[in-house]
């Protein structure tokens, strides 16, 4: 469409030079269109490109978002294998407690291990939760900047 554009504005400007450079009797209203003509032609061309500009800028915030996404997946990836295993080591020691007191031994130790792999799957779970809310602001700040950014524009 730009080129396009441009080829029509160096038609028209070659033609008002070649109306000025020969002028033809009856010659004057053409050449006043003409110029009309390639004003608006260049008044296009402007708004053309401050639409391809405006549309490079979305882009280019479409592009940071996108890798703002990746980073919370990779981060919510770790997080997950982190609550895994912090889950499994509550698993395994839940079991030898409750064989320990089956068999009628109180094992301070293993007591000991189960409240702290309590604690340690709680916290994960509440870091977890705290990461999903910070996604979920990071968002929401994106998407008032975007329509602030659509309103200016």
């Amino acid at each position: 469409m730009e080129g396009r554009i441009a080829m029509a504005l160096e038609r028209i400007g070659k033609g008002i030079e070649a109306l000025k450079a020969s002028p033809v009797e009856g010659a004057g209203p053409d050449a006043e269109g003409m110029q009309k003509d390639l004003e608006e032609e260049r008044a296009a061309r402007e708004a053309a490109e401050k639409a391809q500009n405006a549309q490079r800028q979305r882009i280019v915030q479409f592009k940071r978002w996108v890798k703002g996404l990746k980073e919370e997946i990779a981060q919510r990836d770790r997080e997950i294998a982190r609550l895994k295993a912090v889950n499994t080591e509550l698993r395994v020691t839940s079991r030898a407690l409750r064989g320990a007191n089956a068999e009628g031994l109180g094992n301070a130790l293993l007591i000991n291990k189960a409240m702290e792999a309590e604690l340690d799957a709680l916290n994960s779970l509440r870091d977890s939760d705290r990461s999903e809310l910070d996604t979920i602001i990071r968002e929401i700040e994106t998407l008032v900047d975007l329509r602030e950014n659509k309103e200016d524009a």
